[in-house]
């Protein structure tokens, strides 16, 4: 079960979506992340335990707690059993995360970290709010609280060449050389791709395969196309290259997937899924 949270005007374009996902026997049983570019805060509280896994090994995170999701090129998975589980995601401009959080967009590429280990006091209050309330206004309340504090104390600064750099890439999904991106902002590369490294913690080009991939996939889930129309589609060289990507992302072929997560596949084929999917992309100038 996914509910889209109304946004509070005073938040934006720091936020740019907020999902609400609810996991268990009733509802659903994982929320799988594909990777879009942007950075999430993610709140999962509940009575049991639950799982993150991907491509690379990861430890099982027990119990709930406030995570911070960066750029990532793998899909991520959230799955639990039996327990009842509420996530919020949190979906927040990667542009401005740098100003909201003292820690350097690149540490945290492919990574989840618990926010206690990087704000103690104020994610110890935060989840001392959350531990008692049940309600999801209440949580989404205290979050926006801490968001908003953030945002006042931070000073404003213009990316504004990182922003139409971003816009540019999102209008070719991903498909566009870089030197010809740097001229079209009349920027030399080395100067673009210092930007892209310093405020989302990756090179424009790993940036622009991340919408390239995004946009393969939405392709992948919503239509009845066979897969190499969609590697083409995508801008991948060939079919053996997107397959490709698509394993280094996930672990196994896309036929695959789509049969493990009763995605629409290249048979026309669709059947209910029990997984959500954290798909969302904003364009922001």
């Amino acid at each position: 079960m996914e509910t889209t949270l109304p946004l509070q005007i005073f938040l934006q374009p720091y936020l740019l979506k907020i999902h609400h996902f609810k996991l268990g026997m009733d509802y659903i049983s994982s929320v799988t992340a594909v990777p879009n570019g942007n950075i999430f805060l993610l709140v999962i509280w509940g009575n049991g335990d639950w799982d993150h896994q991907r491509v690379a090994p990861t430890p099982k995170v027990k119990k709930g707690g406030i995570y911070i999701l960066g750029q990532h090129f793998e899909i991520n998975n959230f799955s639990t059993k039996a327990n009842l589980m509420d996530l919020l995601a949190f979906e927040l401009n990667p542009i401005v995360f740098h100003r909201l959080f003292s820690i350097s967009p690149k540490s945290i590429v492919n990574q989840l970290i618990c926010m206690q280990e990087i704000f103690p006091h104020e994610s110890a209050a935060i989840g001392s709010t959350a531990a008692g309330e049940k309600c999801v206004t209440k949580q989404l309340s205290a979050m926006e609280d801490f968001l908003w504090a953030r945002i006042q104390n931070k000073t404003e600064n213009n990316h504004h060449v990182l922003s139409q750099a971003i816009s540019i890439i999102e209008q070719h999904h991903g498909n566009i050389c870089i030197k010809k991106l740097a001229e079209m902002l009349q920027i030399c590369t080395r100067s673009l791709e210092r930007r892209f490294l310093e405020i989302l913690g990756i090179p424009p080009k790993s940036y622009s395969k991340i919408i390239q991939f995004n946009y393969a996939f939405r392709l992948l889930a919503q239509n009845n196309k066979k897969i190499g129309d969609i590697a083409l589609e995508a801008g991948y060289y060939d079919q053996p290259h997107f397959v490709r990507q698509f394993r280094k992302a996930s672990g196994i072929c896309p036929t695959h997937f789509c049969s493990t997560h009763q995605l629409t596949g290249n048979k026309g084929k669709k059947t209910n899924s029990n997984t959500a999917f954290l798909l969302h992309r904003t364009t922001f100038i």
